[in-house]
């Protein structure tokens, strides 16, 4: 009845909304996360700006997790809690960014490094005959199925196979 068709739509919604995320976070993350080499070639250095990103992403999760729940108790609505949660994370997110690529500097390209243009094919056979880089590659995808598999499915987990008691109400999922 019209509850299958709405469960299709939300599936598709989640569906499309967790695909876009990825792919946007990858664009964002790629060169976030290539940023550490590329500021110093010490390793000491490059140890700590990495130690203090992951403290303040920790941070950040902390603060995911908590401000909703604190958000309910002062009267938001759970939606809407996660919501302003969800939107001041985007904003801060995007104004962090906006002030990375303005204040921080790539460093100069060598002569020779910036004049050799390496062909895509040709780069691509010599990153997949590096056995270290397969090794990497497949540990990589291992992971990142477990960790988004677990993502994605712990909402329908919870509802459909733990079923808090109040699992009746339809808005806090």
């Amino acid at each position: 009845g019209q509850e299958g068709g709405q469960n299709t739509q939300v599936a598709v919604w989640y569906g499309l909304c967790f695909v876009f995320f990825y792919l946007t976070d990858t664009l964002c993350n790629v060169p976030y996360n290539a940023l550490g080499p590329e500021l110093t070639d010490s390793y000491t250095e490059r140890s700590r700006i990495y130690l203090i990103q992951n403290l303040f992403g920790n941070f950040g999760t902390m603060i995911g997790v908590c401000a909703p729940p604190a958000l309910e108790v002062m009267g938001y609505t759970k939606q809407r809690a996660y919501a302003f949660v969800g939107a001041l994370f985007g904003c801060f997110y995007i104004l962090s960014m906006l002030n990375l690529v303005a204040t921080v500097k790539e460093r100069k390209q060598s002569g020779m490094a910036s004049e050799i243009k390496v062909p895509l094919v040709p780069s691509m056979k010599r990153c997949f005959s590096n056995k270290a880089f397969r090794i990497l590659l497949v540990t990589w995808f291992i992971d990142a199925v477990g960790n988004f598999g677990t993502l994605a499915t712990a909402p329908f987990f919870l509802k459909y196979v733990i079923q808090p008691c109040n699992s009746e109400q339809k808005d806090w999922i």
